[in-house]
């Protein structure tokens, strides 16, 4: 448990609770807000808990990940890389060269 009080870790951990706070702060002040009338504040109030809830679960994953590279385990995903689909050249047979009805590009799926 020791590497998780590094300067990097602390950091992270107080960046964590800071953003947090401040997300859960922002939606109290949407929810006041909301109840005085203003409409807009109701998407915003239950919009901030859940970036709050976004920035504890990257922690969560960070710590978890960290942990199993401490046992040795893969944090790779065992399934292959998604590809993109590679762009080709192709000559314009039909239309001068720099017209707009050219495309020198096309997609291989």
């Amino acid at each position: 448990m020791a590497r998780f009080f590094t300067p990097g870790w602390v950091l992270r951990h107080v960046l964590m609770v800071v953003v947090t706070a401040g997300c859960f702060g922002m939606a109290y002040w949407q929810w006041t807000r909301a109840l005085e009338g203003s409409m807009l504040s109701w998407g915003y109030s239950f919009q901030w808990p859940l970036f709050g809830l976004a920035a504890v679960a990257l922690w969560v994953r960070e710590v978890q990940m960290t942990l199993r590279e401490s046992r040795g385990e893969s944090v790779q995903s065992e399934e292959p890389p998604l590809v993109s689909p590679s762009i080709v050249e192709t000559p314009c047979r039909s239309a001068p060269p720099r017209s707009s009805a050219c495309s020198s590009r096309r997609l291989i799926p």
